[in-house]
């Protein structure tokens, strides 16, 4: 019984043909024909057997497949007599797509990709932001959560999730070396909720997170066991230092984990071990400070819009016990990059960076396109004699789009190489210690690299196609390349391709140059205080240690640090400038300038905590008043009338609040702390390099926060052949007290790292921007190339009737000259406004720099006119026997 899918052979076909002729021929011979004459009537009465065939042929199989696989063996057999220009579009298409497909992937692995965990797409994180008239302590970010609040979470969201943990970044010292360590401090159930298994030992026991102190365990990251620890088998239960704190190992987790974060985790302890590890931070009891991430698991059919609804309503019954206070929560999917903060400033460095790629695959369409319209000047005889033999336009187009698309397959198959390698360069140039995050292309960067190659198959291959099968086919048989009006129509659509090139080339290379220029500003502008020369100090006190007592440390470190003949001056401070600072709000008191905005209301300031002498040690100018006395430092009483603690002011919040009036003596209000003012400070750059502080307050430490402060050290312009201070910084330190770590860093260096962000976004930026330029040069050349073969016939004739080689060259150079200026006119257009947007990372800088923009106009615009000059000068060398004899 035949199968109603099975299709009939060919031969079956023709034997049905016959017969049906046979027996049309014997039915004529039964009514008297010859037999002869009877079989020529019955295949006239037919028609055309092979016609039949053919029409069964075709309607047997999909044809388009068929005429797909003709499409793509011509195609293969054309590109293949083409080496170079095969070559060139690989190249190009390899770059172009490539590059697009590396910023896809570096972007897919932070903010899309799930987290490294098992059943991943279960997991969740959990941020929050505040409304309303509420102050609150910030440690890191104002979307974490406090531990009063992680814990009202964690116990009342059961209904859709299996699970809240908790985390906070920290870095330690830790072992003998006193090497910095990247730990987190988790809440005991975090290796439970994100399911994560050990490779030793085991995780985190609820009783070691019950009380301050209480667990001084730690569960080590593979890769640190490896590298610190040599892998030891018997490193569960063996004792490690970390800061000045002995802690016992008890796990090793397993190979891969390293957290929920960009930067891979070392090892993870206990958050009761906050109070112990991190003097002088943030009170685990206190309601109202952020400072731990929450993560959290779904359970088994629960959704994320669930999970909001059930944290919601725990979060308005959390506001109702602060008055003004209305949160705004944000469940989102686990992955690196999911911060709010981060999404927000993320997203903008995304779309930057698909700008980028953007223009470089539209460089490399335009120069595909380019070579694609000289290769069919090359062609024209071919597809001239093709259509004259019958063949339809739709059919030549089809065929031509087939080869651009076999390229740009290829390249992008080629592409993937380049999107595997690209991230991974740039995610090493970044000066951070473990960074870790998974960049292997996998099906989704394929996908993404399948798709953007068919777009640029069509976008590079179509316009092409289009011009280069509307012919003349009388000029094209006679095998004339000349001037006709269609061939003037591909010279005009070349000269528009170049000018968008270089526009696109300008914005890239001014952007980068904006960039580079603001960070060598930055590098080389006055902050208004102090760089070189300034030692930070960091001590790790560890567990023991009251706040008079650390106060009582800090003043016995400063006077052995005064008495070394390298050392100038010595200060304490809570944070660093440009670093680190507080922020808030301050209400002035009655009589403060009535123009002065928010006057009533609360003033937004950034404060830092510092003692007396941390003016004279950072160079920061008091331009009016005093600078705090030492009476009113930790540990002595405060002076002022009421408990008022004394305080110095910016000139540009003096100026706000108290206008023309004398803010010395004057009062406000930092929530509970009341202030008046004993001096005020020269503006200068404590928040951003980009512009000085709008409003700073320098506070004195009270003597509760004597934990949290670092030493600065200003050394001396010449020791003299002494001690280097660095150097002598260990053995003071372990003279007061061999327990405690101390950790020195350079203030220069450390502002050094926070300008590399900027700075491998400038390189990042001129280094795609010449690679751009590069291809539109090619593509000038290209065009000017094509250009004068067009018109050779025209410029023989031009040095026949007498015009010299010099008139030639002018005429070529001007022609070309106009879509070069128009490109630079709208790239400089394009940089203008794009510039605007950069204001912030340019430390200053003016966002129409004219160094910036002139110095890249002119550099492109020189290489595109020399790019032009060799095919014109050429050209001007033309020998008119030569070239009109064809005619």
């Amino acid at each position: 019984m035949r199968k109603w899918n099975r299709k009939r052979a060919q031969h079956d076909f023709s034997d049905e043909v016959r017969a049906h002729i046979e027996i049309e021929a014997e039915e004529l011979v039964r009514a008297g024909m010859p037999a002869r004459e009877a079989r020529a009537a019955a295949r006239r009465a037919f028609g055309s057997v092979a016609a039949a065939e053919e029409r069964f042929y075709e309607s047997a199989r999909v044809m388009w497949m068929e005429r797909l696989r003709q499409d793509v063996r011509y195609a293969l057999r054309t590109l293949r007599l083409a080496p170079a220009h095969t070559a060139a579009a690989l190249a190009t298409f390899a770059l172009g797509i490539g590059v697009t497909a590396a910023v896809f992937s570096l972007v897919y692995a932070l903010g899309v990709r799930p987290l490294p965990v098992r059943d991943a797409a279960r997991v969740v994180t959990v941020y929050q932001e505040f409304r309303g008239d509420y102050d609150r302590r910030v440690e890191g970010s104002r979307y974490l959560f406090s531990l009063p609040e992680y814990v009202e979470y964690r116990d009342h969201a059961r209904a859709s999730l299996d699970g809240l943990a908790a985390y906070a970044e920290a870095e330690l010292a830790v072992g003998s070396s006193r090497a910095p360590a990247g730990a987190q401090l988790v809440s005991c159930n975090y290796f439970d909720v994100l399911r994560v298994r050990l490779a030793a030992g085991r995780g985190l026991a609820p009783d070691e997170c019950e009380r301050p102190g209480a667990g001084a365990v730690a569960v080590l990251a593979h890769d640190f066991w490896r590298r610190e620890l040599g892998a030891d088998p018997s490193v569960v239960g063996r004792t490690i230092r970390v800061g000045a704190r002995a802690v016992t190992v008890v796990g090793v987790a397993e190979r891969g984990f390293g957290g929920t974060e960009v930067q891979a985790a070392d090892l993870w302890l206990p958050l009761a071990m906050q109070p112990v590890l991190r003097p002088g931070s943030a009170d685990p009891a206190d309601r109202d400070v952020s400072w731990l991430s929450v993560v959290g698991r779904l359970r088994p059919g629960a959704t994320r819009d669930g999970a909001y609804a059930e944290l919601a309503t725990i979060a308005h019954r959390l506001d109702a016990d602060r008055p003004g206070r209305r949160t705004l929560l944000h469940v989102g999917t686990g992955t690196f990059a999911n911060q709010p903060e981060v999404r927000h400033v993320g997203s903008y460095a995304a779309m930057a960076a698909a700008g980028a790629a953007a223009l470089v695959l539209l460089m490399a369409c335009v120069n595909v396109m380019s070579l694609s319209l000289s290769r069919a000047v090359a062609r024209r005889r071919e597809i001239g004699v093709r259509l004259a033999l019958g063949a339809g336009r739709g059919r030549l187009v089809r065929q031509l789009l087939t080869e651009s698309v076999l390229l740009a397959l290829a390249g992008g198959a080629l592409g993937l190489a380049v999107a595997w390698w690209l991230p991974r360069t740039l995610v090493a140039a970044v000066p951070a210690r473990g960074v870790r995050v998974d960049l292997t292309p996998d099906a989704h960067v394929a996908a993404f690299a399948f798709l953007v190659s068919l777009a640029a198959a069509v976008a590079s291959g179509l316009a092409p196609a289009l011009q280069a099968t509307r012919l003349d086919l009388v000029a094209a048989l006679k095998g004339d390349r000349g001037g006709g009006g269609r061939r003037a129509g591909a010279a005009r659509l070349r000269g528009r391709l170049v000018g968008v090139q270089l526009a696109g080339s300008l914005l890239l290379l001014v952007l980068g140059g904006l960039l580079a220029r603001g960070v060598r500003r930055a590098q080389t502008m006055d902050p208004g205080f102090a760089v070189e020369g300034v030692l930070s100090l960091s001590l790790d006190l560890g567990g023991g240690y009251t706040a008079p007592r650390a106060a009582a440390l800090y003043a016995a470190l400063a006077e052995r640090l005064r008495a070394h003949p390298g050392v100038r001056s010595v200060a304490l401070a809570q944070s660093l400038p440009l670093v680190a600072r507080g922020s808030g709000f301050i209400r002035p008191d009655r009589g403060a300038a009535a123009e002065a905005p928010d006057a009533g209301g609360g003033v937004p300031i950034a404060f830092a905590v510092v003692s007396g002498s941390y003016f004279a040690t950072m160079g920061v100018p008091i331009v009016r008043g005093r600078a705090f006395a030492d009476a009113e430092l930790p540990g002595a009483a405060l002076a002022g009338a009421a408990g008022a603690r004394p305080a110095v002011v910016s000139a540009a919040l003096a100026r706000r609040v108290w206008g023309a009036a004398e803010p010395l003596g004057a009062r406000f209000q930092d929530g509970e702390r009341a202030f008046y003012v004993v001096g005020v400070a020269g503006d200068v750059h404590n928040v951003s390099l980009a512009e000085t502080d709008p409003a700073f307050v320098y506070m004195p430490a009270a003597p509760d926060e004597a934990m949290g402060m670092r030493l600065l050290v200003r050394e001396r312009d010449a020791i003299g052949g002494g001690e280097p201070v660095a150097a002598a910084v260990p053995a003071l330190v372990a003279a007061l007290d061999p327990g405690v770590a101390v950790s020195v860093e350079r203030f220069a260096d450390r502002l050094a790292r926070k300008l590399e962000p900027a700075r491998a976004a400038a390189t990042a930026c001129a280094v795609v921007g010449m690679l751009a330029a590069a291809l539109a040069l090619v593509g000038v050349y290209g065009v000017a190339t094509y250009n004068a073969g067009r018109r050779t016939r025209e410029i023989a004739v031009r040095i026949a009737l007498g015009a010299s080689a010099r008139d030639v060259l002018a005429v070529m150079m001007r022609d070309g000259t106009r879509a070069v200026v128009a490109g630079l006119v709208v790239g400089t257009l394009l940089a203008a406004a794009a510039a605007r947007l950069l204001r912030g990372a340019l430390f200053g800088l003016g966002a129409l720099d004219p160094v910036a923009f002139l110095g890249a106009a002119a550099l492109l615009g020189g290489a595109a006119l020399a790019a032009m000059y060799r095919p014109a000068r050429r050209a001007a060398r033309t020998e008119p026997a030569a070239a009109l004899r064809d005619e």
